[in-house]
């Protein structure tokens, strides 16, 4: 197994950027695949106004959550997450994204145990969720991906 010089923020920063990656490579095949075609790719919700249905679908790949300051000799292996967030203003184009991503995500699954030695562990769908904004109804979901980071003592 190669051995990789971990710093402070190389994990996490590896995982983002494969997931942001994957995704984005693969906005055309989703639009010609799924009939729905992605209009922001982002890694946080837009500041300005988005108070017309052109704007959406969104997606936005939040920053990696982990915690490497409270590891012990005990405590070796970490689970760092990524949680994305895909927002519509169609319930049905919601649920293609929604099947996009998982397939995409879990089908070059073997570029995160290859880039930065962290297998994908789990999908979870967390949080459907409609609210108005702006008179038009906003459609939510959210992926939660779980990672395994074994660390060599």
């Amino acid at each position: 197994m190669a051995q990789v010089l971990v710093t402070k923020d190389y994990i996490p920063r590896k995982i983002f950027l494969n997931v942001r990656d994957i995704i984005n490579s693969n906005i055309s095949n989703i639009t010609t695949t799924y009939g729905v075609t992605i209009q922001t790719l982002t890694s946080a919700f837009p500041d300005k106004e988005i108070d017309n249905k052109a704007s959406y679908p969104i997606v936005v790949v939040n920053p990696i959550s982990f915690k490497q300051d409270s590891l012990t000799m005990g405590k070796v292996t970490a689970n760092p997450t990524c949680i994305i967030n895909v927002y519509s203003t169609s319930a049905e184009d919601l649920d293609k994204i929604m099947s996009a991503l998982i397939y995409y995500i879990t089908a070059n699954k073997k570029i995160f145990r290859c880039t930065c030695n962290t297998p994908l562990t789990a999908i979870n769908s967390a949080g459907a969720d409609t609210v108005i904004r702006s008179g038009m109804k906003i459609h939510n979901n959210n992926l939660v991906l779980t990672f395994r980071f074994d660390y060599d003592w």
